[in-house]
Formats: C-alpha cells, structure tokens, sequence
C-alpha cells in the first residue's frame, strides 16, 4: 500500500461482562489515535461517532480522552453495556444489591439456600455435601436421555478438587426439572407473548438453557421484580443477572476452551454453570474497588450541557434513524469497533432484553431470531448501509453534508478474509477511500487484529466499464501481492496477502467506480433498476472472486500447506518437508492454512522477521532502559501497515535477547553476554572450538582464521578431506544472532555455487539463547523449514555453542559417529510468556 500507516500498540483488555462476545481490541489504540486527528485539548470538545457500539468500552475510552462522543445503539444490552462501562458500580454496592437478593423470602424462605441447593451434590470421596461449580452434560443417545455425567467441585471437607463422576442422584435431580412449566411458558412470553411471530424463533433460542437454568435464572427475575429497590441498586442487580443468564446456557464447551461462540450451537459436552456462584462472581466482572471520574451520559435528543469534559450521548436505536438528525452534529470523526456477524450474541442478547426489562425493551431488535446464517456479502450490505448514511445523506442539503476528509477509524478484532474483504469493499462502495491499512497476530489463530483508516473522499465520475470491473480487481490484486512479497522478504499468511489484495483494490476505488458506473447504467432508459452487478454483496462477491484468482499458482504463487506441522524442529532428521502445492484450488473459498510465496524467487532480501529482530536490538544497544511500549512504537514505524510483526515474534526476541534493569522494572536492556564485544569473542571461541574438533577428526581446516570474517561476509568453517585439494564435508557458521535466512537462502547457496558443489552438512553454530527464536522462525518460514527438514537427510543443521564444548571433551567422539554427536542437542520451541517482559 502507498504511505503505510502505522500499527498502535495497545495493552491487553482486561476481562469485561460478555467478554466472549465483544471484539479483543486493545485498550489505548483509540485515545492514542484520537490525539493524532482531533484537538483534544481545545475548549469546545470534539464530536465524534461511534455508528455501531459493537464494543462499549471503545466509545468510553473516546470520552475518557475528552471528546463527545455520540453513540448508536441497537442492541438493547450494548446499551446496558455502554452505560455500565461508563459508570461501574463500586464492588461493594453490587455485594450489598446482592445481599439483599439474597435475604429475600420465598415461601418464607431465604432465597440464597434455595438457589445453592439446585445445585448441591455429595462428594465422592467422603461424602459430605458440596457445592457443584458446573455440571458437565453428554447428549442423548438411543438408550438413554441427556443427562450429566461429571461434576466440577472443590470439597469444603476432604480438600477434593476438580472433575467427578456424576451420581445417580446428581442425574435424577437434573431430570426432575420439566423440560416446560411455569418458568419457560414466562421466559418465552417476556420476549415474544402469544401470537407473536417471533415466538417460534425464541422457543428455538430458548432451547440453549436447560430446565433446570430456566427455573433458576426466572426465579431470581421474578423476586427481582417483587422487590422495592433503589434505581442504582436495581440496575447493579440487573449487571449481575445478565452474567448469570450467559453463564447458565449450554454454549459452554468442556473441556473449557477460548469460547467464542458465534452460533447457537451446543457443543457435544457442555458445562451447566452454578447460577448463584454465576452471580457472585459477576461482583469482579462488572464492579470497581475505585470507581472512576463518573462520566456524564445523557440519552438522545438530550445533549452533554458540559464543556469542560468528555461525554457520551446515546442513541437508542438504529443509525438509519439517526442519520436524518447528524447534520446538526458537528462529528469531526468516526471511532468504532465494526461489528460482525454473531447469530448467537444478537439471538441471546434479544431473550436477555426481554428477560430483564420486558418484551417492550426488545422492540425491533427481536428480528435478529428470525436469522440463522449470515454470509459475509450479506454483512457487506450491512455495513455499505450503515456508511453510506455516514457519508452522505439523501435528504440533507449539499451545504450540511459531512466535510471531506472526515476521518474515521475501523477496528476488527478477529479479522479473516470474509469480514476484512466485506468491510474494506463496503467503505469504498460508500464513498470512503481508504488510507491506512495494518494487522497485528496477538499469538494464534483467530487473534488478528487489524485497524483500517479511511476517510470521507469527493465523488468522482471518472469512467468505467462495468464488464471490466472483475478484470481490473484481479490485475489490481495480484500487482499487489507480488509488491508485498518482494517487500516482505518472506512467505504471508492468507489472511494477509487477501489484506493486500483488497486494500490495493480499495486504493484504487475499483468498486466506488463501479458502483457509480452500474448507477448511470441503471440511469439509462433502458434500465429498470440499480440492482445487479453493483449491489454491495455482489461487489464482495467480485472482491472474493479477485482474491481468490490472485492466490493460484498461475497467479505466480507457491502455497506451503503444512508449513507448521511439518518444520519438526525437535529432531535433526525430519522426514517431511513442508509441501509446495501446485494445485488449483476447486473451492470456492480462499485457502485459510498455510503460507504463500514467489513460485519463481526464493530470494528477494532479508526476510521479515530477520529485519525485525536486527531493529529491535539496534534499539536495545541505542536506548538501554526503554520500555517495551517504546520499543513497539519504534518497531511499528519502522515496519508498517501489513507488515506489522506478530507479538509472539516480539517477545521470542525479548526472551532471547533482554532482561529488565531491576526486578519489577519496565525498562528493558540487553542481557550482558549479548552486548557486542562479549558476542565477538564467543564467535571467536567457537571458530577455535570447531577448528580443534576438525582436526581432532582428521580433517583439514578452511575458514578458521580470526580474520575470516572481518568483511562482514558470513565465511563458513570448513572440515575438508585431509588431502590437499580434497572436497568440503562440514559447513559450519558461527553466528552470535538468529538472523538465519541470509546464511540458508542466500550466502551459502552462492558460496556452493562457487565451488561448484555443496557440502554434505551444514551447520549453524550459535548461542543457546537464540535456539528458541531460531525454532520460532524456522515454524515462521516454510522455506527454512524445508531446508532444514530435508527428506534427503542432507538440510542444515544447529549447534549451541555449549555443545562444542562438550563434543571436544567427548573420548568417544570420532567420524564415525560425528553427525550423530553433532545432533544430540537440537532445537525445541516454547511458545514464550506473552508480555511478561
């Protein structure tokens, strides 16, 4: 992309009510980017829109940094969310709300007792009673109905903790709950009452809580509503309630797993959670030991009447219903989370709605029942909506419409291709060029994060031909991808080579264009509408389809499809190298897995990740005591937009190469064996080791003088037949980093060249400290795995330089048995503690 921008760094969320369900933004990318655009400081506050509230705490952050911030809110529990996140309670009123739900009568009972004992069991190991934490479910079978087979408990008396077997009381007291009653007939009549025609769609959205769940959750909402409370303490009640009704579902996978669930489907075994523990815990989620500033929040038309702070307004309702009324905003700029398809979220949100506040709360939101699949060409049409309203507006003045150049900042948390795809083709549909494009990997599958900037661009009539649209995505495309690669240096991901594909056809408005085109077409007298080839979802269609024809071997591609499973770094004779396919994929979805390269370049310059690790101990030498955010902010300008390092890329090299200056510090330094000169004379050392194990061996040394590599060229040593003139065996190359890739697909390749053959081993010799980070890019790099992990038992190899030590101690050592001696202390990766450092 032309003038990348870079990444902001952030810090890692802390756990928030429905977590599961919100986008994993960063905290601090939002105020961070809002100083850079807005005048934060300036006595009338900005304005800016959040079009969406897809993830609360984004719209906080924004007022918190002092703008006014007006918010649109369709989803009646994003709104409970906005407000409880702008305001938390104090942990000690959700204890004394609670408390007081707890105290209640219920048939002249305590209700706490009550609800502890729906789920009471008895310990297996000295059968006193205890408090069962979750039951965990299997599905019925032909024999048998679903029931509970183990229990999660810590036992008060004996100490046992952890899963047990379910008893054959614990499974008779779950079944003695009525699959309807009292309890369901109210659930379902709180969200869709009699001769509604959602009614059938919450039936089938009710089905994902158990009898038991139902009796417990509609027990407390029905003292709840019989109790005379303060409005503060009402809601606070109302926070803890709304945990316990997403914990008490079935969408509880077991063994636990990182749940995000995004359909209404149970899992095979499932977790009945504790609903009275549920609403204990909830204390931590939603309350604060130190309740912030309190953060003024009024509700649409009403306005913030302060100036002297940040604020948020809310919209209770769609951005179309809002869209007529924003000319008379000063929005200065866009700031929202983009939301994506989550049939299980919007689904559940519209029972808790209704639950918690009645039938009339869930209003028009309820027809998110009626939907079960959501493509992403559908969401494209979502999304093209609701910019569109942002960028222009039909029945407001020419003179009111919003300035060109409106900035406006898209956050995707789990980014793939379809959701990336959709929203950069629905911005550009809508008028919005893009301007800045950059993904992060925060450390596994599913957890890219990508910000995309745009802003409100001029319309254009500059010709196009609609039949050419498709051609002109995919030329557009493929010029890109091949751009990056050679900039990169390194295989990609698909996730981010589809990035690149869709960003450059956003540059170049290849669909703000057509859609244009088809809308004169459709203004011709022979045309009867606008639908067609530029409908917002067929355009994600023609994007799709782009992509997909750019990452093909004819496209000038190699696809590595098991790049990761087969670089077996542990041992030094993997049987497998990671495989370069040639086929032309029959599906129609872009290939998720693997790695794409240059199916004619193996080198175009030092890869990515080498250049990171030089720029980030270049900073460590130049700035002794920087902290880690300083030293991301320099990383994330000096490698930009969608070549962003990963973090697990990040801390592999702090845990290889920094420690902090004191225990508890921030401010990091260069471990001391790492500084320059102790580094020069340990590759001193080992060129010395290797030259005396050579010629303990009998082979004649080449390569072993001090000064082989005063250059700055990367030299090997070599153990070379003893007769003069005889053939290399051994390559070794001592080096005191894990910049690798120079020496692999570069350096020694040139150097065989020259000789006119390559030698039977190769080795690299370096520093224990660097063996994690070298496993770590070998996992990275399909191309240095393959290298290393040749079938013809003939790839490089690595040596730590502690092992020399030993091999030249070794009475057994001998040719013979050299290669095998030479392996036994091979590289193995563990994944590092994130942001420890």
């Amino acid at each position: 992309m032309d003038n990348p921008v870079p990444y902001i760094p952030g810090t890692p969320p802390v756990p928030e009510p429905l977590s599961r369900y919100l986008p994993p933004i960063p905290n601090g990318v939002v105020s961070a980017w809002l100083s850079q655009h807005l005048p934060l400081k300036h006595a009338e506050r900005p304005w800016v829109l959040d079009p969406f509230c897809a993830s609360p705490r984004l719209a906080v952050e924004a007022a918190r940094a002092g703008c006014h911030v007006l918010v649109a809110a369709n989803n009646p529990v994003s709104r409970f969310l906005l407000e409880m996140t702008a305001n938390p309670p104090a942990v000690s009123e959700l204890k004394a709300a609670l408390a007081d739900l707890a105290a209640s009568q219920r048939g002249g009972e305590r209700l706490e007792p009550q609800m502890r004992a729906l789920y009471a069991s008895e310990c297996t190991h000295c059968g006193k009673p205890v408090q069962v934490e979750a039951f965990v479910w299997e599905p019925a079978s032909e024999d048998a109905p679903a029931a509970p087979y183990a229990c999660l408990y810590t036992c008060p008396n004996c100490g046992a903790e952890g899963e047990h077997p379910a008893s054959e009381a614990d499974r008779t007291r779950a079944a003695a709950f009525a699959s309807g009653g009292l309890h369901r007939a109210r659930a379902l009549e709180r969200v869709a009452p009699a001769n509604d025609p959602d009614r059938q769609h919450a039936e089938e959205a009710i089905a994902t809580y158990l009898p038991r769940a139902v009796y417990g959750l509609f027990t407390l909402i029905n003292r709840l509503d019989g109790l005379s409370l303060s409005p503060a303490r009402r809601q606070g009640l109302q926070a803890l309630l709304l945990h316990a009704c997403d914990q008490a579902n079935t969408l509880w996978d077991h063994p636990a797993r990182r749940e995000r669930p995004k359909q209404l489907s149970t899992p095979q075994h499932f977790r009945e959670n504790n609903i009275w523990l549920a609403l204990e815990r909830g204390i931590q989620i939603w309350g604060r030991e130190t309740a912030p500033e309190r953060l003024p929040l009024t509700i649409w038309p009403a306005l913030p009447a302060d100036e002297s702070s940040g604020s948020i307004c809310l919209f209770e309702g769609r951005l179309k219903d809002l869209a007529a009324a924003l000319p008379g905003i000063p929005v200065q700029a866009v700031v929202t989370a983009l939301p994506r398809p989550n049939q299980a979220f919007w689904s559940l949100s519209a029972l808790w709605a209704g639950w918690l506040w009645g039938h009339e709360a869930v209003g028009p939101f309820k027809s998110v029942l009626r939907r079960r699949r959501y493509d992403w060409a559908w969401h494209t049409t979502a999304l093209y909506a609701a910019f569109k309203h942002i960028a222009t507006n039909e029945h407001t003045p020419a003179s009111k419409q919003p300035a060109e150049g409106l900035p406006f900042l898209g956050l995707i948390g789990e980014a793939e291709i379809g959701f990336l795809t959709a929203a950069l083709t629905a911005a550009d549909a809508a008028g919005f060029a893009l301007q800045g494009l950059a993904l992060q990997n925060q450390g596994g599958a599913a957890q890219e994060l990508a910000q995309v900037t745009w802003v409100r661009a001029p319309g254009t009539t500059q010709p196009i031909d609609a039949s050419q649209v498709i051609n002109e995505a995919m030329t557009t495309a493929q010029q890109a991808i091949l751009e990056h690669l050679h900039t990169r240096a390194e295989p990609a991901t698909s996730l981010t080579l589809a990035a690149v594909g869709a960003g450059g056809m956003a540059q170049k408005r290849i669909f703000h264009l057509a859609r244009l085109a088809s809308m004169q077409t459709a203004s011709t007298p022979d045309a009867t509408s606008e639908a067609g080839p530029a409908a917002p979802g067929e355009l994600y269609n023609q994007a799709h389809t782009a992509l997909r024809e750019s990452l093909t071997y004819r496209a000038g591609l190699l696809r590595y499809t098991n790049s990761e499973k087969a670089a077996r770094v542990a041992t030094p004779r993997s049987p497998a190298a990671p495989a370069e396919s040639q086929e032309e994929s029959t599906s129609h979805e872009i290939p998720e897995g693997g790695f794409w390269w240059l199916r004619d370049t193996n080198w175009t310059g030092l890869p990515l990740a080498d250049q990171v690790e030089v720029a980030l101990v270049n900073h460590l030498l130049k700035h002794p005591g920087c902290t880690r955010t300083e030293l991301e902010g320099v990383l994330y300008t000096a490698f930009p937009g969608l070549l962003t390092p990963p973090v697990e890329l990040i801390q592999v090299c702090l845990e290889s190469y920094a420690e902090t200056l004191e225990a508890g510090s921030a401010q990091l330094r260069l471990h001391p064996q790492d500084a320059p000169a102790e580094r020069s004379q340990d590759l001193q050392n080992a060129r010395a080791l290797l030259a005396r194990l050579g010629q303990k061996l009998g082979y004649r040394i080449e390569g072993s003088d001090p000064g082989a590599q005063a250059s700055g060229k990367k030299v090997p040593l070599e153990w070379c037949e003893a007769a003069p003139g005889g053939q290399t065996l051994y390559w070794f190359y001592p080096t005191a980093s894990a910049v690798i890739g120079e020496i692999i697909l570069q350096g020694a390749s040139l150097q065989a060249e020259a000789l006119g053959w390559a030698p039977r081993r190769a080795y690299i010799v370096l520093p224990g400290g660097r063996a994690n980070l070298v496993a770590y890019k070998l996992r990275r790099d399909p191309r240095l795995a393959r290298a290393c992990a040749s079938e013809t038992n003939a790839g490089w190899r690595f040596i730590k330089f502690r092992h020399l030590r030993w091999l030249l101690e070794n009475p057994l050592l001998s040719r013979e048995n050299a290669e095998e001696l030479l392996s036994l202390d091979p590289l193995t990766y563990s994944t590092p503690q994130m942001r420890l450092i």
